[in-house]
């Protein structure tokens, strides 16, 4: 969830880590920085998240070889 404020964004993810039906982990993060302006947050299966953000993380350091940011 996020919300925009006068101020800023404030960015708000559940902390529930789940592998299918399997609820087991409960204080895991699903806010991920990108860089200086973009956040990711996640939501539903956990290992659907951590694909998105080893692709996001690869992407980020293509980026940088080749000098885009």
């Amino acid at each position: 969830m996020g919300i925009k404020t006068k101020f800023g964004v404030v960015i708000a993810a559940d902390t529930l880590g789940s592998y299918g039906s399997l609820a087991r982990f409960r204080d895991v993060s699903r806010l991920m920085r990108v860089n200086d302006s973009t956040i990711v947050g996640g939501f539903g299966d956990y290992a659907d998240y951590q694909h998105i953000m080893k692709l996001l993380q690869q992407q980020t350091i293509d980026d940088k070889v080749i000098g885009k940011s």
